[in-house]
């Protein structure tokens, strides 16, 4: 059905993916769509808004991307409406990857908007594909972007412990490098949190690095013993030995325990705690945000301002909703004294943080990747969507007494 509707599809053809597999599968589909002869000839453009430094730079990557020349966003948008509206029968189809669909959202929407108007001229020879980690989005659009967009809507449920099993032993096909017990465990693990393959993947290779750097311990420590009971030239031979005869080395629980501690103290986790001291409000609204998606994942609450996503998917919290929390989170008993003694001023003079604070301290967020920031027709303020798991945060702040008293209410 899917390979079927892009087969025959010449206009736009917007796919919102949510959950697990999104890239992987279309980017399956469309390489068995390239390899077919009875197809006519695409190009075939891949662009993930993650990367580009802002939503504008779209323009530019896929201009170059089609003509392999170099323009500014500006320049760029003027080529390709000019492009998309000329006819051009020898021009080849087009087809338009954008993941992370989520990260070219502006205010006024233009950005999106362009994408998805190209294809609906018929000079244009455009599809275009868009993967969203947001679940709603399309309901997050105006109603002139909402026009644009196709009605093919697929959503995927995140990876079992099976399911990750299996991904893990594909990719290591024949290698007898893991042990059963360890990919069962890092399995487990990824499946109770977010299923997040990626991220399973991620803990399997850091296990590897340990288990490599375990092995070369261990053999500059028998090389160390040789040459200290038997002399150079037989502690060579002896080493050499001893390595051919060795048995090889099996990444087992204890390598994948290991990166797993590894990865929870990442960069991004000391990043965070560097920034405590000097930016005592970033973890009050962070712990409002937690509050807010376990608030969205008990049972359905009338009147509630947010907006739950699928499986792993964080929901999107509205920031008046978000200061409302870090509000009540500041009425905690000492929790007002605690953020002003690190902001260095005496507490009966620190003023209450306005929306616009708030507005602020996220907006430093969506520069730096750590939430994603979306605009609805109307609002002055975005909605926020956390990009990181909240375990990260929970281990970030682990042993931080203002994080203690807020997390404890």
């Amino acid at each position: 059905m899917l390979t079927l509707f892009l087969v025959l599809s010449l206009f736009s053809l917007s796919l919102f993916f949510s959950l697990s597999g999104k890239t992987a599968t279309v980017v399956r589909v469309i390489s068995e769509l390239a390899a077919r002869s009875d197809l006519p000839a695409f190009e075939y453009v891949e662009i993930n808004g993650m990367k580009l430094p802002e939503p504008h730079q779209l323009y530019t990557a896929l201009w170059k991307a089609l003509t392999g020349k170099h323009a500014s966003p500006a320049k760029a948008a003027v080529y390709l409406d000019q492009r998309f509206r000329t006819t051009n029968p020898r021009r080849p189809l087009c087809v338009l990857l954008v993941d992370e669909l989520d990260f070219i959202m502006t205010r006024q929407q233009n950005v999106i908007y362009n994408l998805f108007d190209w294809p609906g001229r018929k000079s244009a020879r455009l599809i275009v594909i868009g993967i969203s980690n947001t679940i709603d989005l399309p309901d997050m659009l105006m109603p002139r972007v909402h026009s644009r967009l196709g009605l093919t809507k697929l959503h995927f449920e995140p990876y079992s412990t099976a399911q990750i099993q299996e991904i893990i032993a594909d990719r290591l096909r024949a290698l007898p490098a893991f042990g059963e017990g360890a990919i069962e465990l890092c399995a487990r693990k990824i499946a109770s949190i977010s299923g997040d393959i990626r991220r399973a993947l991620q803990i399997c290779r850091r296990a590897a690095e340990i288990c490599e750097e375990d092995q070369l311990r261990i053999t500059a420590m028998e090389k160390v013993a040789a040459r200290q009971t038997k002399g150079k030239g037989a502690a060579a031979s002896a080493t050499a030995a001893a390595a051919a005869s060795a048995p090889q080395l099996i990444i087992g629980e204890s390598h994948i325990v290991r990166a797993i501690g590894d990865l929870q103290n990442s960069s991004f986790i000391q990043w965070l705690r560097v920034r405590a001291p000097r930016l005592p409000l970033e973890p009050v609204l962070l712990c409002a945000m937690l509050a807010c998606i376990k608030f969205a994942a008990g049972p359905a609450r009338p009147g509630s301002a947010v907006m739950a996503a699928g499986g792993d998917e964080n929901p999107v919290v509205p920031l008046d909703a978000l200061a409302s929390q870090a509000a009540t989170l500041m009425d905690v008993k000492g929790v007002r004294k605690l953020v002003a003694d690190r902001a260095g001023v005496r507490v009966e003079l620190m003023p209450l943080p306005t929306l616009a604070d708030w507005s602020r301290l996220v907006q430093q967020w969506g520069d730096l990747k750590l939430v994603q920031l979306s605009y609805t027709r109307g609002d002055r303020f975005p909605a926020v969507q956390l990009n990181v798991l909240a375990e990260d945060i929970e281990h970030a702040y682990r042993g931080d007494d203002m994080w203690d008293r807020l997390r404890s209410q």
